[in-house]
């Protein structure tokens, strides 16, 4: 069965040609002279290039960038300026993103597009600034988009459409990454500077990708040679880092990039701020009036590397690697003293052969081994007693695909994939003596195809994904696809589908953390206990733009089964049950976007509902921890002179949801142990949460060579004391203890940026 399934393939079916409205169209040769003439600059190129190529008239406007941006997404050239008289175009590779083609190129802000496939690209070199961030950070940034948010303000809790963190897809360069943060959450990894686009997919997933139901986060750098040493340096109240491209001959360039926090030099509002929110709900005290005294250190630093060898015209070879540290020491002098550190590291190391055989044959063969793990030790010395923990995955990767443009219309991708999964569990505790030591190894081979067909007024992406699951002897079919059809020249209609799995998951252990910090562990589906996630998602709505006004509306449904009551964190009666279960998540996402040449404002809103059921607990339905039924951004950017960018934005939601104790019989007995009388699940909210952030970013131009950036941000401007986690706990005296865990506080940051 497994010998035939790697044989097995299977082709989209069912693709409707629509007939082609014909539009104004010219020789771009001949366009080329009328451009020079105009904006008074001169293109470089070898006429055979731009041979019989045609495109689209392009909408009147006096902006030649965006009359070379529209060039650029809709032939197979590209434009690069040398300087702002001349301007070289040559011909592209990449021929398998011209049926893909961006619909909007300013989404939001600056350096934001939409794609006629529903994905948003975020080119990281050409971002505006966002309310709040006095630098990009990607992590943060597309929580912009609608369905998009952190239920506790933490990139580690990232919710896409009602999914947990762990659902979501995140590829660095391709290969999976298992850890996505700095300070336990506030920072993004992923250092911006190095990040050259980001690629967001909510619905309608490639068939390429696998092992993630929800989102699907790609990051990765420019892939082209650029002949030219270039580099930048950004310092903020937190970190310090660099980015540099150095050339070391024609077919060799090498991209390193490193970024260290400050912390170890001295502490600021920022730091301080970011070091409550983290470790308020931890073994780390941060009241010093609690105890006599403590000591902490926390740093982090992050690194990463992109050697590109172009072995010919035909060939290129691309070698990365990642490497995140987070590290903890904490010292608490009392008579119960007690020494903890901990360290979190992420690194992965991948390769990327490409193989152009013609203008419509491309090869593509990846390979990554990618490592996550997390430590902690901890010591009470009046009990003489020490803890030890662990959390390692790690994941071999090979992936084979080619790409195959057959008609003018349709571009074709074939695909296998073999994925070797192995996650380690251990514990170590000597007083009373407890070890603990899981590991498990799974294995998944996959075959995956995808259609794309495109013309004026259709655009179809239909693809499957087969997985064989080794271990449990376990086929595994998801379709995905995305129709998008024009109605009249400014409304489109969006149809978006997919099936996805998940083997790896994380699980919530309450009496077994890393010192309160992190109480999340990667586990591997044994397809009994712990299932393997499924989900199904549907999505349909409509985008209308009118000149600078876009308007876009999605409902989506999605059922996600296979849900363990360990990984979802009830604070409730529920708290240690096994059981399995589900969630249906619907909604409707409304967004309004209006932008002119000196602003952009948009508002978005998105009301869901989002519900568990588990057979085994009573109710059986109740919502969903993540159930936010309504939620709102307000933005709106203004360039107030040439090298001025004012941002200020809004963001509000109904508080989270909680369990609260049985008023007038708050405790109980269970065998003979006293517990908490819950009432029923999740059925009361927290206070609304409202936020206020701004920020303000000055440029300026030390030389020709030079550009730099002084940027100031501010989270919550008001400095609203959000609440956005409650639970309850008992006392020694076993007396109910309310617990309130809150938002940032008022937190400027300040960062200056130099480009060269």
């Amino acid at each position: 069965m497994k010998h035939l399934f790697w044989i097995f393939l299977w082709l989209s079916t069912n693709i409707w040609v629509y007939s082609q409205s014909k539009k104004s169209s010219l020789f771009l040769i001949d366009y080329i002279p009328v451009l020079e003439k105009k904006f008074d600059v001169k293109f470089a190129f070898s006429p055979s290039d731009l041979e019989k190529v045609t495109i689209s008239q392009p909408t009147q406007t006096t902006n030649l960038d965006e009359i070379i941006l529209f060039i650029n997404n809709n032939s197979l050239l590209r434009f690069k300026r040398i300087n702002k008289r001349y301007i070289t175009i040559t011909k592209k590779n990449k021929f398998i993103e011209v049926l893909n083609t961006v619909t909007l190129t300013k989404y939001l802000t600056k350096g934001l597009q939409k794609k006629t496939d529903g994905s948003i690209v975020l080119n990281t070199k050409k971002f505006g600034i966002l309310p709040g961030l006095s630098s990009p950070d990607i992590m943060q940034s597309i929580q912009i988009l609608p369905g998009i948010e952190s239920e506790n303000e933490s990139i580690n809790y990232l919710n896409v459409r009602g999914g947990t963190n762990d659902q979501n897809l995140i590829l660095w360069e391709g290969m999976k990454m298992y850890h996505s943060s700095h300070f336990f959450g506030l920072i993004s990894a992923y250092n911006s500077n190095f990040i050259d686009k980001v690629t967001v997919t909510k619905n309608g997933t490639s068939s390429a990708y696998g092992n993630g139901i929800s989102s699907t986060i790609f990051m990765s750098n420019k892939d082209e040679l650029t002949h030219n040493f270039s580099g930048n340096i950004n310092v903020d109240l937190i970190n310090a880092g660099m980015f540099l491209k150095i050339p070391i001959n024609q077919k060799l360039e090498l991209q390193v990039s490193g970024r260290k926090s400050l912390t170890n030099f001295f502490e600021t509002i920022t730091y301080d701020n970011y070091f409550y929110k983290s470790f308020q709900d931890s073994e780390i005290k941060i009241k010093k009036d609690e105890i006599i005294d403590t000591k902490s250190k926390f740093s982090f630093y992050d690194y990463s590397a992109k050697l590109l060898y172009d072995v010919n015209s035909k060939n290129k070879l691309r070698v990365n690697y990642i490497n995140i540290v987070n590290s903890l020491n904490y010292h608490e002098l009392s008579t119960d003293e007690k020494k903890s550190n901990l360290n979190q590291e992420k690194k992965a190391i991948g390769l990327d052969w490409k193989t152009q055989w013609n203008s419509n044959n491309l090869t593509e063969i990846l390979a990554y081994h990618t490592q996550y793990n997390i430590e902690s030790f901890d010591k009470k010395y009046n009990l003489n007693q020490t803890n030890f923990q662990k959390n390692l995955v790690t994941e071999n990767n090979i992936k084979i695909q080619h790409h195959l443009k057959f008609k003018t219309n349709y571009n074709l991708l074939l695909g296998a994939e073999f994925i070797e999964t192995g996650v380690l569990n251990r514990t170590l505790i000597n007083k009373p003596t407890i070890e603990r030591n899981i590991k498990e190894v799974l294995k998944t081979q996959a075959v995956f195809s995808e259609m794309v067909y495109k013309n004026k007024n259709t655009f179809l992406k239909s693809g499957l994904r087969i997985n064989y699951l080794q271990k449990f002897d376990k086929l595994i079919f998801e379709p995905r696809f995305v129709l998008k059809q024009k109605i009249t020249d400014n409304l489109k209609f969006k149809l978006l589908g997919e099936f996805k799995h998940q083997t790896v998951n994380q699980k919530v252990d309450f009496k077994d953390h890393f010192l309160g910090v992190e109480n999340r562990r990667w586990i591997l589906s044994d397809n009994k206990f712990t299932p393997i996630v499924k989900s199904k998602q549907i999505s349909y709505g409509i985008d209308y733009s009118f000149k600078n006004m876009y308007v876009e509306i999605t409902s989506f449904y999605k059922r996600v089964t296979g849900v363990t009551a360990a990984s979802q964190g009830f604070y409730n009666s529920f708290k240690f049950e096994q059981a399995h279960g589900n969630y249906n998540t619907y909604g409707t996402e409304f967004l309004i976007n209006k932008t002119g040449k000196k602003y952009s404002t948009w508002i978005s809103y998105t009301i869901s509902n989002n519900n568990y059921f588990f057979s085994k607990f009573d109710p059986k339905v109740f919502p969903n921890n993540l159930n936010v039924n309504q939620s709102s951004s307000l933005g709106f950017n203004y360039t107030l002179l040439k090298n001025i960018e004012l941002s200020v934005g809004l963001n509000w939601k109904k508080g989270n949801v909680y369990t609260k104790p049985i008023k007038d019989n708050p405790v109980i007995k269970i065998n003979g142990i006293e517990a908490i009388n819950y009432d029923l699940p999740n059925k009361e909210n927290l206070e609304d949460f409202f936020r206020i952030d701004t920020s303000l970013k000055y440029k300026f131009k030390m030389n020709n060579r030079i550009t730099g950036s002084f940027n100031i941000g501010i989270l919550n401007l008001t400095n609203k004391q959000n609440i956005i986690q409650r639970y309850y706990t008992l006392d020694d005296n076993n007396g109910v203890i309310q617990i309130d865990n809150r938002s940032l506080k008022f937190t400027p940051n300040i960062s200056t940026n130099i480009r060269f």
